[in-house]
């Protein structure tokens, strides 16, 4: 009898040990879930959240072009500039000066008319163009600007780092440029 209860014992004892060790098994996998230190999720940050939202929100400012040479507002309707407006909006910020540059190209003036006073004669111009069924068709400045929902800051920033270096593109993202 006593090498029965050593048996039923022993048997006893290792239900117990196999059991906590799948106890012990079990807590890892919810630790593994329920950690101190998680990884952080800036796409759920609501600084992230609300730049998201105000980039998405953007809309293209009212214009009336139909005095000017190009006739933008008669060429465009209203929901190809919404589209516009959204595709520039959701690019990132490599992308979008990407797509400034593509829409956009400067030329030297042709002609230079000396000014007399402190005014310094204009050396380029640009033309600001869309594409209507894959043909390129240039706007006005205002019709541009308006249509993206920007100031003429992005354009300039862009043609100015271009011209110091044509064949530079856009590649780097705002976290990169902010740490070199």
């Amino acid at each position: 009898m006593t090498k029965e209860c050593e048996d039923i014992v022993e048997q006893e004892f290792e239900d117990i040990e196999i059991e906590k060790e799948q106890e012990i098994e079990v807590g890892t996998e919810e630790d593994n879930n329920l950690v101190r230190w998680r990884r952080g999720q800036p796409e759920k940050w609501k600084r992230n959240v609300s730049v998201k939202k105000r980039k998405l929100s953007k809309k293209p400012l009212a214009i009336d072009c139909s005095k000017c040479k190009f006739k933008c507002s008669i060429t465009f309707n209203e929901d190809y500039r919404v589209q516009l407006c959204r595709e520039y909006w959701s690019l990132d910020y490599a992308q979008q000066k990407n797509f400034i540059l593509s829409r956009v190209s400067q030329y030297s003036v042709k002609r230079h008319v000396p000014i007399t006073g402190s005014r310094i004669a204009k050396q380029t111009f640009k033309n600001y163009e869309f594409l209507n069924d894959n043909t390129p068709i240039r706007v006005c400045k205002p019709f541009f600007l308006k249509t993206l929902s920007i100031s003429h800051g992005p354009v300039d920033k862009a043609l100015k780092v271009i011209m110091k270096k044509p064949e530079f593109i856009f590649t780097q993202t705002i976290e990169e440029r902010r740490n070199q």
